[in-house]
């Protein structure tokens, strides 16, 4: 889900200012306190604040502060100065005050340039009720290359994350243009001068989960989870990523079924599903929470050990018939010392994968590469201290 407010700071031509400051060295001493942005005065600029990058965690709401610039190629570059970025929220999403609850951490932007610490977040606190005032800092020194110069593509100044209290609601960002316009950015070491802004608002808040388990049973997986609120919610994709994907020739992840959601409702609800014929080992779990319009967010993972009921488990090699190569699982329930080695259909041993301990209770995944070998019949055989277990592969070339 993507946020496209944008705060537009117009800057004026230092020959336009100069006089001003001169004129008024009461005030200009006031702005010091303040400065915004380090840039050259050779020519008018654009500096451009925006909300970006925003998604739904089990965090909360996380998204982006950005800021870029219209006078890319500038002498001496457009720079990130001290900052004051007031932003106006939806109490009824987040609830109110939230300085204490959020958590601000430095973009890109602020982080040291040339091996100096010459920037960080000052104070976050709550402006209003309904207001979070950010202060971040830069220690100016005389040199206008200690600080990273903007460009015309966005680059992140904060990352912020707000924790969601009713997800039915909009997050409803937004500069606030009261205390923004009017700000002043360091133009030199001696001169400033104003700037102005404009803003439009953003985005609405999905799903909120609170609660996602798994346990095992048997060679089954019961997964539980349950949503506070819900908006605009299609449902849930199921994905497992299995205890060795690898033996199996697919992706990490895998779809594992689809449980429709209750689109938009302030009710907390309920949702169960079972994955039937889970394999002995490790394996992780995620929803995949899809809205209506197609955006979708990830759920934390859950994990949940099936246990293995037999002395071994010998997976078939897959793909069956193979060219070039086929992979195939091991797992053993009592650590062994074990020999896995191929064998052609007139019994000589023609590969050797394994000859050492194993490990209990994990899989242990093995790859039979038909380089040098001739088309025909194979067998894998596995030898362990309390078990002996062959399957049979097929290469074609």
């Amino acid at each position: 889900m993507t946020l496209t407010t944008l705060l537009r700071l117009r800057v004026a031509p230092l020959k336009q200012v100069s006089h001003i400051v001169k004129a008024l060295p009461i005030m200009s001493v006031l702005l010091v306190q303040i400065p915004l942005l380090l840039f050259s005065p050779a020519q008018a600029q654009s500096i451009i604040f925006s909300f970006g990058n925003s998604e739904v965690t089990a965090s909360g709401f996380e998204f982006d502060i950005l800021t870029a610039t219209d006078a890319s190629g500038v002498s001496d570059g457009v720079r990130v100065g001290d900052t004051q970025v007031y932003i106006n929220y939806n109490t009824d999403g987040f609830g109110s005050s939230v300085a204490t609850t959020a958590t601000v951490t430095e973009g890109a932007l602020l982080q040291n340039v040339a091996g100096q610490d010459g920037h960080e977040i000052v104070s976050v606190s709550d402006n209003s009720s309904s207001r979070l005032a950010i202060t971040t800092n830069y220690k100016f020194d005389g040199a206008v290359d200690f600080s990273t110069e903007l460009t015309e593509s966005p680059q992140q100044l904060l990352h912020i994350v707000l924790p969601i209290q009713d997800g039915t609601e909009t997050a409803g960002l937004s500069f606030e243009l009261a205390l923004m316009d009017g700000q002043q950015y360091q133009a030199s070491s001696l001169l400033f001068t104003t700037v102005q802004a404009s803003n439009t608002d953003n985005t609405v808040l999905p799903v909120e989960l609170v609660e996602f388990t798994a346990q095992a049973d048997g060679e089954a997986v019961q997964l539980r989870w349950a949503t506070a609120s819900e908006t605009n919610n299609a449902g849930f994709e199921v994905q497992m990523h299995a205890a060795a994907p690898e033996a199996d020739g697919g992706a990490a992840w895998q779809p594992q079924g689809w449980v429709d959601g209750w689109g938009t409702t302030a009710e907390p609800q309920q949702y169960a599903y079972r994955v039937d014929g889970v394999a002995p080992g490790t394996h992780r779990f995620r929803l995949k929470q899809v809205d209506f319009d197609g955006t979708f967010a990830y759920s934390p993972e859950v994990e949940v050990t099936i246990g293995l009921d037999a002395a071994y488990r010998l997976t078939a090699p897959y793909p069956n018939p193979f060219n070039p190569e086929a992979r195939f699982s091991l797992m053993v329930r009592r650590a062994q010392h074990v020999e896995v080695a191929v064998y052609d259909a007139l019994g000589r041993r023609v590969r050797v994968l394994h000859d050492g301990p194993l490990a209990a209770g994990t899989a242990r995944s093995f790859v039979v590469e038909g380089h040098g070998l001739k088309s025909g019949v194979y067998f894998i055989r596995a030898v362990g201290e309390t078990f002996v277990a062959t399957q049979r592969a097929t290469l074609v070339k």
